[in-house]
């Protein structure tokens, strides 16, 4: 039940992560600032997007079709996705291994 919770709370910080950066990225796009570069902007959003897709796998588990579907393609997108997924992975382990 404690790994439950720490899986939990992990899930949680990440969405709050996620939240905060969608509010940025928001209020970039509604400012339409000159201050950050469109390649900055599209690393900001797929950092978003490959976050989003990494809970999805991670809560799905390792044969989500993502994982599999992904491995092969050398996109800056994949690429982000597959090392947010290995984060996450990362991180659950940890918390399973200080419980």
């Amino acid at each position: 039940m404690f790994a439950v919770r720490k899986k939990d709370s992990l899930e949680t910080e990440i969405t709050r992560n996620i939240c905060c950066r969608i509010d940025e990225i928001s209020k970039i796009l509604s400012n339409k600032s000159q201050d950050i570069s469109e390649q900055e902007l599209r690393m900001k959003i797929y950092l978003v997007t490959a976050r989003i897709i990494a809970l999805t796998a991670f809560r799905e588990g390792k044969e989500h079709y993502i994982l599999k579907s992904f491995k092969k393609n050398d996109s800056l997108l994949a690429q982000t996705i597959i090392q947010e997924i290995n984060t996450l992975q990362c991180k659950s382990k940890a918390l399973k291994n200080n419980s």
